[in-house]
């Protein structure tokens, strides 16, 4: 290799050319004789595919040494001998294969250690160069002397690259991908907008100054050794001693990830640590300091996953505390890589122009800013944005800390410890004037779950406006008062006619009698759940009572409602205080009216109740890929939480962050709970100007849009309400409770709706993010992966009943909506976006500081895999017809419009928000969310995006719904597609990457007789 980053691109170009040739699945149950099989079908077919064959056969052997083989130059076993003898795992029996089949192209088996050899002695990267390396003879001693020339000081980028491959390698020994596939994973972690960045010295590095033809790879040790590149850290000088003056590790160029780009993510050495069977790898230690591409003063992806369906390590081995720094970011945009299909240059122009003004999309190239700007992390100390001068960014640096184990060896990231050491906000509460009150002269009648159970209320507030939006809000929930009877007395509709209410209501003791399929039904049909008689505690609106949601003397963010808004604005309301002044305002008649709603329970119960569906998907994926010990944890502190209000706190119109559903129960005190209910079409809440300043008022009853019902919450009472339900909330005595959020199979679509809402237009229609709510939905989706394609826990009443059935056309769009969210899910994160490392609203325009974490980004990809999976499980089982009877191509007449819905709504939606100077995600600007929406068409082929652009200038797509009246039967198809005419479903791609062919039209010529008429296709 004269030059190793142009022998990396050819790969790139080959792999291009080599179509839909090779199994891009894992390997069979023998997986030694699966790589023999497919070293000997693919040695003489062309570049790439010779590549894809030292690749297997570097794995193969690495299997063989894992169970113990190893040849030397006096006994060069034969390594097929070997397996078929092993004890652990042999080959068997080859039985009708024929063994002189597989010898005639490798002659020798003994040839099959020449790949592991160059891999471990020179570069891996001589497996890709297209040379049969299978099918030579070689002289090992050479190698040796080659190995002597290099060293094992390469360029931080080029080791980098070259740990990648050894992913790949070690992937396919352990059977978790075949060769092809590991090597379509290893182009799309590529950093290839580095590649440009390597200077001419370093992509010579394997190349000597007097090239020698070397027709056989005996001819190694030709090269004269002392007329290597000057820039070999083990080059020989005169002496015959190595260049001294080499021997200082270069300060990487790349950047570290608290300088990504948006999205930027460093990748992970999972198989970094892999050792032989029965070495413990425990105590391997790696530089965490020059040796690091992109990792900056961190050690990230410390835990981070691999990129495979399983995580298995080889025999004889833990794979637990596997630590591993060393590790390369990708750019956001790997710009023409085409690892994963097509060349960038191939789609210009091809990215929808006509997404209402987003027309304008910017560069599929980032340009990464200087190293020297990175910046400091927030250190938690404000909450809000200065309006002044930009802070003089500062370099991250890293200082020795002495007497807490910090060495200087190892110094602790100062900027990592101003985030854990932040001190206590100040207090910020003001209470040196006492600020009037209005009082109601109405007294009202509350009604809780049962008529007996009524409460008169009067109103006192500090805005005299308040009484007004109160009042109008009231008298739009009489309106859905009715009776019984003509003489009887109007009552709410839960207790006068519960069909046809919002509520369910039921006692603890039936709630905990029904079945988890009942339960989802009760979500899937929008109900707001209340239980009744629950136990309790007998606590009260003190000290010890305060004690069940946090500290006392803890400053936390405390909303003060004597503090009039500024045109609209509430924010000025939002103050440091701690529980201890709740309890002084409510020892006074004067006291100011307080309401604290953040107070995260990390240690709250988390008992499955058959309402969280990801409870369910949390117990029933533990310890498998993707959800195990190094995945992302369970995030109880952002979904278990405690309030404390005084009397008369109001909160306003709005809808619970990022798509979640939402339980509270009183412990002290009582709530009033106000619902809203669509009028007429109960999909009205999914349509995307539903909530335009325009259209709805925040404080307002909104009559000309839904329909509003009341319920009191006392303690002893549960409240379950599914997502995308607007509601307002008025503390009637004061309270203190326990909630907490969670995700409903049974609504996944309101959550999809809820979370793109949220994300868009978040300030005005909800008061908080949880970053972490996507680690829930991406477990879901494994969970739900591992019932409609592995087929398991079907048989469990408790787990299944959490996943859709597809069987009926709402499961099927369930299942729509979660993989179109899937597909846009690093779109509507706001990780994307922020940049964390500022305080001043200049700074919004610039990338994302950090950006996505690798292992999220990791967990995205795996995702977006297993959710292309299952599109792929039900359009190759299922044939859809539509009302003619008449077949549909189910790939492009269902899937791809449902996703372009999505995505048209996505973007009318941002762009609405931009229109009314609505915040959304922090620092999601145009420019930048204008980006993400060309990066998510870019991993699609031209007909989605052609098709997508004739949705997004169709006028009447303006919900994420999808319409009633494109229904469409199924029927189950008697053979499955066979493997070559399935479309493919590869996840291990971002939006980032090139496009695929990923979810191409499914071809159904082998199932379908072509002569019979409309609906008459074969079928069970």
């Amino acid at each position: 290799m004269k030059d190793w980053t142009q022998a990396l691109k050819n790969f790139q170009e080959e792999m291009l050319t080599l179509g839909g040739e090779g199994n891009l699945g894992h390997l069979a149950a023998n997986i030694d004789l699966s790589l023999l099989q497919s070293i000997s079908s693919k040695l003489k077919h062309g570049k790439a595919l010779v590549s894809i064959t030292n690749i297997e056969a570097a794995g193969l052997l690495l299997r063989a040494i894992w169970k113990g083989y190893w040849s030397d130059a006096s006994n060069k076993e034969n390594v097929i001998d070997f397996l078929t003898k092993a004890d652990h795992k042999p080959l068997e029996s080859l039985g009708a294969v024929d063994v002189d089949t597989i010898r005639q192209p490798i002659k020798d088996f003994h040839r099959l250690n020449l790949p592991i050899h160059v891999a471990v002695f020179l570069s891996p990267l001589g497996l890709i160069t297209g040379v049969p390396l299978c099918s030579r003879d070689y002289d090992r001693y050479s190698i040796f002397l080659m190995w002597r020339a290099l060293g094992h000081m390469q360029p931080v980028l080029l080791r980098c690259i070259e740990k990648l491959l050894w992913h790949a390698i070690i992937s396919v020994a352990q059977g978790k991908e075949t060769g092809h596939s590991a090597l379509i994973t290893f182009l799309a972690q590529v950093p290839w907008e580095k590649l440009g960045g390597v200077t001419e010295s370093e992509r010579q590095w394997f190349h000597a100054v007097e090239k020698k033809e070397m027709r056989y790879l005996e001819g190694f040790d030709d090269i004269d050794i002392q007329e290597l590149p000057p820039s070999w850290p083990l080059r020989i000088t005169e002496d015959g001693r190595p260049n001294s003056d080499q021997h200082h590790n270069p300060k990487p160029e790349c950047r570290g990830a608290g300088d990504q780009m948006a999205e930027d993510g460093a990748l992970d050495d999972s198989h970094g640590d892999e050792a032989p069977e029965g070495r413990p790898n425990s105590d391997q230690h790696h530089n965490s300091g020059s040796e690091c591409c992109g990792a900056g003063d961190r050690l990230v992806g410390d835990g981070a996953l691999d990129d495979s369906p399983g995580d298995q390590a080889p025999e004889g081995r833990s794979n637990s505390d596997q630590h591993e720094p060393e590790c390369c970011d990708t750019g956001d945009q790997m710009a023409g890589n085409g690892a994963l299909g097509g060349r960038a240059d191939d789609h210009s122009g091809d990215t929808p122009g006509d997404l209402s003004d987003l027309s304008e999309l910017s560069s599929d190239e980032d340009t990464l800013p200087p190293g020297a700007d990175k910046a400091k992390k927030n250190s938690g100390k404000s909450l809000g944005r200065p309006s002044g001068k930009t802070p003089t960014k500062s370099k991250r640096k890293a200082t020795a800390i002495t007497g807490i184990g910090s060495v200087s060896e190892w110094p602790i990231d100062d900027a990592e410890m101003e985030r854990l050491a932040a001190p206590r906000p100040p207090l910020t509460l003001e209470f040196d004037k006492i600020t009037p009150k209005y009082k109601s002269p109405k007294q009202y009648l509350l009604y809780g779950p049962y008529e007996d159970r009524s409460t008169s209320y009067i109103p006192c507030f500090h805005a005299k406006t308040d009484l007004g939006h109160f009042d109008a809000v009231w008298n739009s929930v009489l309106q859905q008062y009715t009776s019984v009877s003509p003489e009887g007395p109007c009552l709410p509709l839960h207790i006068a006619k519960p069909d046809d209410s919002i509520f369910w209501i039921s006692t603890y003791d039936d709630f905990k009698k029904m079945s988890h399929g009942q339960k989802q039904d009760l979500m899937r049909r929008k109900k707001v759940l209340v239980i009744t008689g629950l136990p309790t505690d007998g606590l009260a609106f003190d000290e010890d009572g305060m004690s069940e949601i946090g500290g006392i003397d803890v400053p936390v963010d405390v909303q003060d409602q004597s503090i009039p808004a500024k045109n609209g604005d509430y924010n000025a309301r939002l103050k440091f205080g701690t529980l201890r002044h709740l309890l002084a305002s409510a020892s006074s008649p004067d006291g100011r009216t307080l309401n604290a709603l953040n107070f995260p329970l990390a240690v709250a119960d988390v008992k499955p109740d058959g309402i969280a569906s990801d409870l369910a998907a949390w117990i029933a994926t533990e310890n498998t890929a993707w959800c195990n010990a190094s995945s992302s944890h369970f995030p109880s502190r952002d979904v278990r939480w405690g309030l404390a209000g005084n009397t008369n706190a109001i909160h306003y119109w709005h809808i619970d962050s990022d798509g979640f559903g939402t339980f509270v129960e009183p412990l002290v005190g009582g709530k009033l709970w106000l619902v809203a209910r669509p009028l007429g079409d109960p999909d009205a809440f999914s349509r995307t100007d539903i909530f335009s300043v325009e259209h709805y008022n925040m404080e307002g009853p909104n009559t000309h849009i839904f329909a509003v019902e009341a319920m009191l919450l006392v303690p002893g009472t549960r409240l379950y309400m599914p997502p995308n339900t607007p509601h307002w909330v008025l503390t009637v005595s004061h309270a203190i409770c326990h909630g907490g959020h969670f995700y409903s199979s049974g609504s996944i679509r309101e959550t999809a709706v809820a979370l793109y809402r949220a994300f868009a237009s978040g300030g005005h229609l909800t008061n908080t993010t949880h970053a972490a709510s996507r680690v829930l939905l991406r477990r879901l989706g494994f969970f739900w992966h591992s019932n409609i394609v592995l087929g398991e826990n079907r048989g469990s009443t408790r787990f299944a009943a959490h996943v859709p059935d597809i069987t009926m056309w709402e499961g099927v769009l369930d299942l729509l909506s979660f993989c179109a969210l899937m597909e846009l899910l690093n779109v509507v994160d706001q990780s994307t976006y922020e940049v964390a490392s500022s305080t001043c609203n200049s700074d919004s325009s610039r990338p994302a500081d950090p950006g996505m974490s690798p292992l999220h980004r990791l967990e995205c990809i795996a995702a977006r895999r297993i959710s292309r999976e299952m599109l792929l499980h039900f359009f190759t089982k299922y044939e859809l017809l539509d009302s003619s009877g008449r077949s549909i191509d189910g790939v492009r007449d269902l899937w791809w419009k449902y996703l372009g819905r999505q995505a048209k709504c996505l973007v009318d939606l941002k762009l609405m928000s931009l229109r009314e100077s609505i915040g959304g995600a922090k620092d999601c600007t145009k420019e930048k969310f204008q980006r993400q929406i060309a990066l998510f068409y870019k991993g699609f082929p031209r007909e989605f995006r052609a098709l997508a652009k004739q949705v997004a200038m169709a006028n009447e797509v303006d919900s994420f719904s999808w319409p009633k009246t494109m229904n469409y039967q199924k029927l189950q198809l008697a053979d499955r597609q066979p493997e070559a005419d399935r479309m493919e479903a590869s996840g291990d791609m971002d939006e980032d990457f090139e496009p695929s062919g990923d979810l191409l039209p499914l071809k159904r010529a082998a199932t379908r007789d072509a002569s019979a008429p409309p609906g008459k296709r074969r079928r069970k």
